[in-house]
């Protein structure tokens, strides 16, 4: 039995992990889906959302005694969910088994990760994503383009609108030496392009990195995939 901890990237909430939580769940495990910060319209420090996620780790310590003994956590995350993901590991390593990334950002420390992910064009993407009122079709060419026509739907009728501010302010410094890790990497992901994941994938320590024909709703588009890296981090 292993305790997994999903968090969700930026204009998503825990609704993007529920295929894959309900795989996870009927395995015997224990998972944990806290809703990060962001989506009052108010900006939120990297520390606020870094804050809720250990508040999910939280609420997974609390349940393992009560249910039988579960590992320590697998930690997975979902596109902006990697900063808060990043952060936890390194400031609860010791409470933590492993981190799985997929078509998430690894920040480069010191650098806003608008600037590592997009380059000049950061702001303005971020911005036509993040804006009160979001760009369906903005939404749908980056997050919806490889799901269904329903999932397409529930997607875009499910995205909320959220300050990204965070994503351009430098990142702190982070250690995740020792940890055992994987990168979930989309080969169709047209938000996060294969490229720039290669790169966030080779911070990661080992660098080891499983390919996907999917686009950036990973989660959502592959979660028996998802279900199946996380249990092999769990293992």
């Amino acid at each position: 039995m292993a305790s997994f901890l999903l968090l969700h990237g930026g204009q998503h909430g825990p609704w993007c992990w529920d295929a894959v939580r309900s795989i996870l769940e009927s395995h015997g495990h224990l998972v944990e889906t806290p809703d990060l910060p962001g989506a009052e319209g108010r900006p939120v420090t990297l520390d606020e959302v870094a804050d809720a996620a250990a508040r999910g780790l939280e609420r997974l310590e609390a349940l393992r005694p009560r249910v039988g003994a579960y590992e320590r956590p697998v930690v997975v995350a979902h596109s902006m969910g990697g900063m808060a993901a990043v952060l936890l590991a390194d400031r609860h390593r010791a409470r933590i088994t492993g981190l799985l990334c997929a078509a998430a950002v690894v920040p480069q420390p010191g650098v806003p990760v608008l600037r590592d992910a997009f380059g000049r064009t950061g702001s303005v993407l971020m911005g036509a994503l993040g804006r009160p009122a979001p760009i369906r079709a903005v939404a749908s060419y980056f997050s919806g383009h490889r799901l269904s026509a329903a999932d397409r739907r529930a997607l875009l009728s499910r995205l909320r609108p959220e300050d990204l501010s965070r994503a351009g302010v430098p990142f702190p410094h982070y250690d995740l030496a020792g940890l055992r890790c994987l990168y979930v990497l989309a080969t169709r992901d047209r938000l996060l392009r294969p490229a720039i994941q290669a790169r966030f994938a080779a911070r990661l320590p080992g660098g080891r990195v499983i390919a996907v024909d999917g686009g950036h709703s990973v989660p959502i588009e592959h979660p028996t995939l998802i279900a199946e890296a996380a249990e092999t981090l769990g293992a």
